[in-house]
């Protein structure tokens, strides 16, 4: 069985509707020494299967952005524990963002903008204290900025533009001193 370190399909014209449509990922859970995983920039639609939180957990970079997934980020990914990337932008995933994401804590990027989250974010975020880069605008969010986001201290990046977020800004995140490159707020605030 093909098992390769490194799997890219960036860019290309896959597609994916059914769950039948999306076996392959079954098939690479098997798969141990998988390390990178990009299925980028295709026609994968339908729902991302379960069987994602089965792939390897030496996984360290997951990237399925700019496609057509819908439904409920899956539960599972949370076991992916060796991610130190996930990225999965312009999609089109609803309901609540996962609160075991924040059991990801060797993440160091978090890209899920472009997407159609609604509810809080998870106060889990403030547990994924490698994280440099967190993008998570342009989504439904609601309510305010979990207070823990001040525990990201090695933060260099983060957008949160074109939410519903409203109530005060969290003095916290003024003590992100690594926070150097954007900080991108709601008008809201």
């Amino acid at each position: 069985m093909l098992c390769p370190e490194v799997l890219n399909f960036e860019s290309n014209q896959l597609m994916a509707a059914t769950a039948q449509d999306w076996e392959f990922m079954t098939f690479l859970t098997n798969c141990t020494r998988l390390r990178n995983l990009c299925i980028q920039a295709n026609a994968l639609g339908g729902v991302l299967p379960s069987s994602v939180g089965n792939l390897s957990a030496h996984l360290q970079q997951f990237i399925f952005g700019f496609n057509e997934i819908s439904g409920k980020l899956p539960f599972g990914i949370s076991n992916l524990v060796g991610l130190n990337v996930l990225d999965f932008p312009h999609n089109q995933f609803t309901d609540v963002l996962p609160d075991s994401i924040g059991r990801l804590n060797l993440l160091q990027q978090l890209y899920f903008n472009n997407n159609q989250f609604s509810g809080s974010l998870p106060s889990s975020l403030g547990n994924l204290t490698r994280l440099l880069v967190l993008s998570a605008g342009s989504n439904k969010f609601k309510g305010g900025l979990p207070t823990g986001l001040g525990n990201l201290q090695e933060i260099t990046e983060a957008d949160f533009s074109n939410n519903k977020f409203s109530g005060p800004l969290p003095k916290e995140i003024f003590n992100l001193s690594t926070l150097s490159n954007t900080l991108v707020v709601p008008k809201a605030f």
